[in-house]
């Protein structure tokens, strides 16, 4: 499944995979994950850099937690 990450229910037990902009995560990696989500970006730009994924990945999270 490839959600948009807003989309995404995140319980526990969860772990976050970051895979690196030019292969991803290894096969398997992928093979073991439930979902896949993508952050949607706007503008010439085609990624996220690590950090930036990382922080808005965090705060969607804690966000959803707490509104739960």
């Amino acid at each position: 499944t490839d959600l948009n990450f807003r989309q995404a229910t995140y319980r526990p037990p969860l772990a976050l995979l970051f895979g690196n902009e030019r292969t991803g995560l290894s096969t398997e990696l992928q093979d073991a994950v439930n979902e896949f989500v993508h952050i949607p970006i706007q503008g010439r730009a085609s990624s996220l850099n690590l950090g930036a994924a990382v922080a808005v990945m965090t705060y969607q999270v804690q966000l959803q937690h707490r509104l739960a």
